[in-house]
């Protein structure tokens, strides 16, 4: 079941380091990196690529600085893994899995049904309670 936009993924190689430079010359200076989260430090001394071995799927974010920044997932030698670009400097890269608005709406719709259903639930053992 993998996005359309990924080969399949028993031929990606696995990588025991989630981040690399593909391009440029620069340091990666730390890494956090967590399920939904990817925090790290680079100091890029010329443009780099980057790659974060993580396939992408609507919701993955990138900010270098706080500052939204965009993710590149078709590079036909990085099919379907998130990589980006970060301008010379030191920079803190931030990926983060986020809320979409189809995804936040499903869980409005979700929470209403549970409040709903308990609701209803309670009132009905009320009446037959009370008969």
């Amino acid at each position: 079941m993998n996005p359309i936009w990924t080969g399949k993924s028993e031929d990606y190689p696995v990588k025991k380091e989630k981040i690399q430079i593909l391009e440029g010359n620069g340091k990666i200076l730390e890494k956090k990196v967590n399920n939904s989260s990817r925090n790290y430090i680079i100091q890029a001394y010329t443009p780099l690529k980057m790659v974060d071995y993580t396939f992408y799927f609507p919701g993955w974010n990138l900010y270098i600085d706080n500052r939204p920044a965009p993710i590149e997932f078709q590079d036909p030698n990085q099919r379907g893994v998130i990589t980006y670009q970060v301008p010379p400097g030191r920079h803190t890269i931030d990926l983060k899995f986020e809320d979409t608005r189809v995804r936040r709406l499903g869980k409005i719709i979700s929470l209403f049904s549970i409040i709903s259903f308990s609701v209803l639930f309670l009132f009905r053992r009320k009446i037959t309670i009370n008969k």
